[in-house]
């Protein structure tokens, strides 16, 4: 993941989302605080400039680290984890949709 994309995720979603839950796990799994990043002088470069303040570097800090007692580490993109990140489908019967009723704890935009 690359540190624009990290920063358009944190100031375009809520404190709290599952987005940027994704994006703090994915950095802390598999990004530039991983061990072993190899990554071009740009990339760091982009990297300093996001890690210099905000929530993501508030969120970060008070998570900590992935590594658990036996060493593993769980990827955040790991199809097992997708319900930590992704809203449950929900479905409604054809009907309603022809109908144009919402989903169940859908709002009108």
């Amino acid at each position: 993941m690359s540190a624009e994309t990290a920063g358009f995720a944190y100031n375009n979603t809520r404190c709290g989302s599952k987005s940027r839950i994704f994006v703090k796990d994915h950095i802390l799994a598999d990004g530039p605080l991983a061990l072993g990043l190899s990554a071009n002088d740009k990339s760091r470069k982009d990297w300093k400039v996001l890690i210099r303040g905000g929530d993501l570097v508030i969120d970060i800090g008070l998570a900590g680290s992935f590594y658990h007692e036996g060493g593993a580490v769980e990827m955040p993109y790991y199809w097992e984890n997708h319900h930590k990140y992704l809203e449950p489908i929900t479905t409604r019967p054809l009907q309603d949709f022809i109908d144009g009723k919402l989903r169940a704890g859908t709002r009108a935009v």
